[in-house]
This record gives C-alpha cells, sequence and structure tokens, in this order.
C-alpha cells in the first residue's frame, strides 16, 4: 500500500510511551552499513568489500511552538542531559496513537544537533539530529 508522507509521522518518547512530534514539517531516516576493505594484491587492481556494521540516523523539521512540550523543549531537555530517546517512525492515528497495523521502524537514538531558525517575516522552525544508539528494529504490522 503506498502512503501519504502527511501521515507518516516521528514519535519520540520512553517506554512505549511516545507522542509524535508536533507541527512536523518533514522526517528522515537514513540507513547505512559500513564497508570492510579486503582489497589486495589478488583483486587485480579493483577494490573489494565486505559489509561492516549496520548505522542510522534520524532528522526531524518542525514548526517551532512554544507551548508544545513534545517538540523543541522536549529535545532540547533530552539534548542537554545527553538523554537517549526512543524514536517510532510509524502512521499515526487519532491525537498520538500509532497505527500499529502498518509497519513501524523502531529504534534508540541520541540527539547530535539542534537548531533554531527565526527569518524574519518567517515561521520559526527547528531541526533535530539523532544518531541511532543500537539497532533499529522493523516491527511487523499486527493484522
Amino acid at each position: 500500500m503506498v502512503i501519504n508522507g502527511t501521515d507518516l509521522h516521528l514519535f519520540i518518547g520512553a517506554d512505549a510511551a511516545e507522542k509524535h512530534v508536533g507541527h512536523a514539517k518533514s522526517h528522515t531516516i537514513d540507513m547505512g552499513t559500513g564497508e570492510i576493505d579486503i582489497s589486495n594484491k589478488d583483486t587485480g587492481g579493483w577494490d573489494d568489500f565486505l559489509a561492516g556494521r549496520k548505522n542510522w540516523t534520524a532528522s526531524c523539521d518542525a514548526m517551532f511552538d512554544m507551548e508544545d512540550a513534545q517538540g523543541f523543549e522536549q529535545a532540547f531537555d533530552a539534548w542537554l542531559a545527553g538523554t537517549p530517546v526512543r524514536l517510532v517512525s510509524a502512521i499515526k492515528t487519532g491525537a498520538n496513537a500509532i497505527d500499529t497495523g502498518a509497519m513501524q521502524l523502531v529504534g534508540t537514538a541520541i540527539i547530535t544537533s539542534i537548531s533554531l531558525s527565526s527569518g524574519d517575516g518567517e515561521a520559526v522552525t527547528y531541526s533535530v539530529s539523532y544518531k541511532g544508539k543500537g539497532a533499529l528494529a522493523k516491527v511487523a504490522a499486527i493484522p
């Protein structure tokens, strides 16, 4: 099933009590694999590699709302304390509900950067970057 990007949200929290990041404009999850170089004299002048460790990062861009504790304030507090956060990328149903009938990506991350942008005559926005701490899990849909 193809989904509209508007329906896919980033949820942040701890202990399965995640709430969606309010006023989000977009979020991205990048997944990668490190490389182990095994090039040698016998590879004929060509590089050769093995798959190494997996890694992932995430980012979110949102509108700044001083009254939204699930937005900038929560991210700032977690960044300042160095506290890992649980991230869930999932379809949102209702106010803060995760649609368990669709696949989810779930992992724990630390916040590596936050930026706040306030251009003249523009809405105030902020961006948060996360670095995965351990595995990013694919949670299958519950029919």
